[in-house]
């Protein structure tokens, strides 16, 4: 492809070599007189017709080089679209991740529960109740919370499905709220306690936030309950080191 200086340099020795022609006809340096004019005209007639030529190569040229330029300039307006997308996208997201509300289980609490008689406490279940904490700067809204507890073959991972209890209710941003006690009764507990049975207790919590109110969030947790001291030596509430809780299963996340 030519530029426009070898364009330029090409015409003007073409019309050079069409002047030297035109002089020296004119100088009589040919020996046809009656020749003359007609050399002077073809003359004439090529440098015209050559020169049309040029600029009409030259005007492609500058038409194909338009062209590529109008493509890249859609091209990198597509682009730039595309970018801006992808961008309010990203921003949406993190206006959902970063304002919206945030659910998650805290913390877990155990407690002895019988009655007392002359004889003394009797000691007929072990409650158990989870701390839910909103983390998020927005409200937590249609929330529900479902307890289960499931006595299994020692080692064996029970499978749990969601059983919500009570009304829906709204957790404020930074707030926790304690569940009510799910009650276990002593004959498993002492099998977890003897390694004869696994002990699993299993937490779920659905709700909304008002940035997407259409999506039902969850979190949900399961964990194996394991005794380090005999539940009857224990006191009415236990200490932290005497029950451990291990997460376990493939029922643990949040959506």
């Amino acid at each position: 492809m030519w530029s426009s200086e070898r364009l330029t340099v090409f015409l003007a020795g073409v019309t050079a070599a069409c002047v030297f022609l035109l002089l020296a006809s004119t100088a009589n340096l040919f020996d046809w007189p009656e020749k003359k004019v007609e050399l002077a005209s073809l003359i004439v007639t090529t440098l015209a017709t050559v020169v049309l030529a040029l600029f009409t190569i030259r005007l492609a040229l500058s038409t194909d080089r338009l062209w590529e330029e109008a493509r890249s300039a859609s091209d990198v307006a597509l682009r730039s679209s595309e970018a801006a997308v992808m961008s309010a996208n990203a921003a949406r997201m993190t206006i959902e991740l970063t304002q919206r509300a945030l659910v998650f289980v805290v913390a877990t609490n155990t407690r002895r529960v019988g009655h007392d008689t002359p004889e003394g406490f009797v000691l007929s279940h072990y409650g158990f109740s989870f701390d839910v904490e909103n983390s998020g700067v927005t409200p937590a809204t249609g929330m529900q919370i479902g307890i289960q507890h499931r006595s299994s073959p020692y080692g064996a991972v029970p499978e749990f499905h969601g059983n919500m209890d009570g009304q829906p209710g709204v957790l404020g941003p930074r707030s926790k709220v304690s569940t009510a006690l799910n009650f276990v009764p002593i004959g498993d507990v002492l099998a977890a306690f003897e390694r004869r049975k696994s002990l699993h207790l299993y937490v779920r919590v659905e709700y909304r936030d008002v940035i997407r109110p259409e999506t039902l969030h969850h979190h949900e947790l399961c964990v194996n309950v394991e005794f380090v001291i005999d539940p009857f030596d224990m006191p009415a509430a236990a200490q932290p080191d005497a029950v451990t809780f291990r997460v376990d299963g493939p029922q643990n996340g949040s959506a």
